[in-house]
């Protein structure tokens, strides 16, 4: 239900502090003007915070479109109105979008208040059914929802004249121009992605528990999916989705991070590495010393200044207690201009447990759960492998 010219100046007249009401004027402002568009050589009225909205005579969409690909669930209805709302509120004013979103049972109410609350003026959106194509059987892969593999069969999704697209989890926001990671180069890599700041290698605790029988480097870096520009020509040439079924029948039952460790099986030596900026992480801003070592004060103080992409990763969200970084801050500003708007996580103990584990008491703890989650998952891999050899 795209939004046409006249709903969408209404929307942005709104969102800068004007009223929408019909008669009389207040404070200033006619309320009718809301409804009444400028005459064409005035600009539409520009929200507070990040929104970049051109003028109502600019010429949109000179460029080809950003080609986006997400995924969507009931649970992820928060996470993801922002993520979109982030993409099109800083979008260049030169260039358009066309997403697809891979949905899991999401209801038709549900698709109405997201397509209401993003401003589609240069953006069209399509939902498409999850659907592996019968290549993974997603039972083996930890039991994850067949959602959770939508990656490795993202050239399944797009069309035949789709040769890139840009993979984005749902639990990111974006404050920059997408467009510039768009037009990345990509030489001769079948993916750009950014290195995990907490498990930077192959062989980390946390990282590919069957590394060595899978014939991998153990010291070759390990990147997070969250924010992947993809070579999709290049992943149909090599078969990239065929070798990620291949290793998931091999070693599904090993797999923790789904998709992202099946990506970094299969494609270890053939990604390249972007400036860590593109997938910032709130928490490592906060706690700089759980971060891995390749990450020098330096760079974090280079994407404390200038992150172009956040990513909520890991336990602490938004959206399940008040957290206090300034990241936290900007996604409720951007819920707040959507169908969600004043909506704020309750009260609860979850949320007052996570506070207290969001503070210098994580710094010690970190570790101590990377340790005992390797340990609970080396016996859990001996006890698979007696049990199979039985």
């Amino acid at each position: 239900m795209p939004l046409g010219g006249e709903e969408t100046y209404r929307k942005a007249c709104m969102a800068a502090g004007w009223r929408g009401g019909r008669g009389g004027g207040e404070g200033g402002r006619a309320r009718g003007d809301c409804y009444n568009r400028p005459p064409e050589d005035k600009e539409l009225p520009i929200p507070d915070g990040n929104s970049r909205r051109a003028s109502s005579t600019a010429k949109y969409a000179t460029a080809d479109p950003v080609r986006v690909m997400m995924i969507g669930r009931e649970n992820y209805l928060l996470r993801l109105v922002v993520a979109v709302r982030s993409l099109t509120d800083n979008l260049g004013t030169d260039q358009s979008l066309s997403i697809r979103i891979v949905e899991d049972g999401l209801s038709n109410r549900s698709k109405e208040r997201l397509m209401h609350s993003w401003d589609l003026e240069r953006t069209t959106v399509e939902w498409l059914p999850v659907d592996l194509g019968g290549r993974i059987d997603p039972i083996t892969v930890s039991g994850l929802p067949p959602i959770y593999l939508t990656r490795l069969s993202a050239p399944s999704y797009v069309p035949e004249d789709w040769d890139r697209l840009i993979f984005l989890d749902p639990d990111v926001l974006v404050v920059t121009d997408i467009g510039l990671l768009w037009r990345q180069p990509l030489g001769d890599h079948h993916a750009l992605a950014t290195r995990d700041p907490f498990v930077p290698i192959l062989s980390h605790p946390d990282g590919l528990v069957e590394w060595k029988d899978a014939g991998l480097p153990p010291r070759a870096p390990y990147l997070n999916a969250a924010v992947m520009l993809i070579d999709v020509a290049k992943w149909r040439r090599d078969e990239v989705p065929r070798a990620a079924a291949d290793f998931v029948d091999r070693f599904g039952d090993s797999i923790r991070f789904g998709d992202q460790d099946v990506l970094n099986a299969v494609l270890h030596d053939r990604w390249g590495e972007l400036d860590p900026r593109w997938q910032v992480h709130p928490r490592l801003l906060q706690r700089p010393r759980l971060a891995a070592r390749y990450l020098d004060a330096a760079v974090i103080e280079k994407m404390s200044r200038d992150p172009r992409i956040y990513h909520f990763g890991g336990r602490l969200k938004p959206w399940d207690y008040r957290a206090q970084h300034r990241s936290d801050a900007l996604f409720y500003e951007y819920l707040d201009r959507t169908d969600w708007r004043g909506w704020r996580p309750p009260a609860s103990l979850k949320g007052g447990l996570f506070r207290l584990y969001d503070s210098p008491l994580r710094d010690w703890l970190h570790p101590l759960e990377v340790r005992a989650g390797a340990t609970a998952r080396a016996l859990a891999r001996s006890f698979r492998r007696r049990h199979s050899s039985r």
